[in-house]
């Protein structure tokens, strides 16, 4: 959605001068009714407008959940109250088009002490989740990777089946480049957001390398600590910490266009023995 869009851009600065409490104001009741004017466009031509008029909603409710709440707030996200504004067009919308939307929508309450709140477009309730899977990532209500970490491995494992049953020869020429190639990458595809920090978590990825390396003829009788040296391998913990030191890096060199001040608190040391980034 184009933050253009009159009630878009009346709604954004409402809520950064007045806060969350100005959907109670006066200015908030205009901003709704100028959204109601607004949506008289749209009954014109409802065939000509439906693809417009479901991107809106497409793009609007995802403008409503994109800012996150304030620290310590027990609120939903800051711009959440544009859904009530959203809902002067939904009238517009053709019925099927209705139960698409709704359809795709749901809520997930986050943290233990939510009130869990039940939320509706227009009289349709929205479906309550307890975990969402987008773009191959499964994020549950607890903020867990468990549940991640299990189906990561899980596709891991059976990549590492086709593999062992397809392939006779099993030395490690053959098999050590299938495995970085094929298997790993479901190991660490995205990893930075869901990097897991228990240790059942941990041990259920460094499983399926464990049995990886022990599938390749030569080194299959030796320790897994000793396998990996061998075959020129790191453990999955060591990688991912090796790729958040590298992203650090990055950042505090300028590479990544992002703000340090945001992620980074410099310490006042400056005993640094001539290096300023230590």
């Amino acid at each position: 959605m184009s933050d253009s869009l009159p009630p878009v851009q009346l709604l954004t600065e409402l809520l950064l001068q007045q806060g969350p409490d100005a959907v109670f104001g006066k200015a908030f009741l205009e901003i709704r009714d100028l959204a109601r004017r607004f949506s008289l466009f749209f009954s014109l031509h409802q065939l000509h407008n439906r693809q417009a008029l479901v991107a809106l909603h497409k793009a609007g409710i995802k403008f409503a959940l994109q800012e996150p709440a304030p620290s310590g707030s027990e609120l939903g996200p800051l711009n959440l109250p544009f859904l009530e504004v959203l809902s002067e067009f939904s009238p517009r919308l053709l019925h099927p088009d209705k139960k698409l939307l709704v359809d795709k929508c749901k809520v997930m309450h986050i943290k233990k002490h939510n009130p869990n709140y039940t939320y509706k477009m227009k009289e349709s309730k929205l479906a309550v989740t307890t975990q969402e899977g987008d773009l191959g990532v499964i994020v549950d209500s607890c903020l867990k990777t468990s549940t991640q970490c299990a189906a990561a491995g899980k596709k891991a494992n059976r990549m590492l089946g086709i593999i062992r049953k397809g392939i006779d020869n099993k030395t490690e020429n053959i098999l050590l480049p299938l495995y970085k190639s094929m298997v790993r990458p479901h190991l660490e595809y995205c990893v930075q957001m869901w990097s897991p920090h228990c240790k059942k978590d941990l041990l259920e990825l460094e499983k399926v390398q464990k049995r990886a390396t022990k599938m390749m003829r030569g080194v299959e009788r030796l320790p897994y600590e000793e396998r990996f040296i061998r075959l020129g391998l790191f453990s999955l913990e060591k990688r991912r910490l090796r790729g958040d030191m590298t992203e650090v890096y990055k950042i505090m060199t300028g590479a990544e266009k992002v703000n340090q001040e945001v992620l980074f608190t410099p310490s006042p040391n400056t005993r640094t023995r001539g290096h300023q980034m230590k």
